[in-house]
């Protein structure tokens, strides 16, 4: 039978209290419409004619159990799940705007991308009442990230990224993502080279030759570097590094 050829609605009315409670928490569970049949009780019974159907509006419960899943999958760095949860929320009581940024700042960081996750990080209200548990390290965190967005030293930035890129792997290993934390490793010992080149004002993505000779770098090593040029530059990868 098609979906669209039929409606549940559950009327948890009659029946003992129990089964009532039943009824009423399987409607909830399942996001059945849930309904109970009211009017003049005067003879115990609700009497023929005066019936009245009442709707129960349960999105306050529904946006409960949203939150719930959030905080599961948030503490498991499932962030993308915890934004599609956010966005049916509904109850205006709850701080939706301050938890997707929130999401969204960590979903960014955990890819990288530390400038989209600084710019959402900071219109978190940590001051909320929701935050309280870690507000320290949101503001820990939030300074992190301004280290590495805001930083007017290259190297220094490098240096804060590969901290950030370390942590990360360790948190993929953690996960059983070995692919994910391998990548990232990679990326640290680039990383690494990069940071130790720039002392001697080397550029990875192109290749000074005339440092090279300065320092006394082998004309075989030089001659094996210009087998690589592309568009006039010459890149080096990790192991030539």
């Amino acid at each position: 039978m098609d979906n669209k050829d039929y409606q549940i609605i559950m009327n948890y009315t009659f029946g003992t209290k129990t089964m009532s409670a039943a009824m009423a928490c399987c409607g909830m569970f399942y996001s059945k419409d849930l309904i109970s049949v009211g009017g003049d009780r005067t003879n115990g019974q609700v009497s023929a004619g005066t019936e009245i159907i009442n709707y129960q509006n349960l999105y306050k419960i529904y946006d409960k159990f949203a939150l719930m899943r959030t905080r599961h999958n948030f503490n498991s760095n499932r962030f993308m799940p915890c934004i599609d949860i956010l966005n049916n929320i509904v109850d205006l009581n709850i701080h939706k705007d301050s938890f997707l940024n929130l999401c969204k700042a960590y979903y960014y960081w955990d890819n990288m991308d530390f400038q989209h996750a600084y710019n959402h990080l900071r219109e978190v209200d940590a001051k909320a009442m929701e935050f309280v548990e870690i507000r320290k390290e949101l503001k820990m965190n939030l300074k992190a990230l301004g280290n590495i967005v805001n930083s007017r030293s290259d190297n220094l930035r490098n240096c804060y990224i590969l901290a950030s890129l370390i942590n990360n792997s360790i948190r993929k290993a953690d996960e059983y993502k070995y692919n994910d934390a391998i990548a990232r490793l990679y990326r640290s010992f680039e990383l690494v080279a990069k940071i130790q080149l720039i002392q001697y004002r080397l550029n990875t993505s192109d290749i000074d030759i005339s440092i090279l000779k300065e320092n006394n770098v082998s004309q075989d090593f030089i001659d094996e570097l210009k087998k690589t040029v592309e568009d006039e530059k010459i890149p080096t990868g990790l192991i030539k590094d």
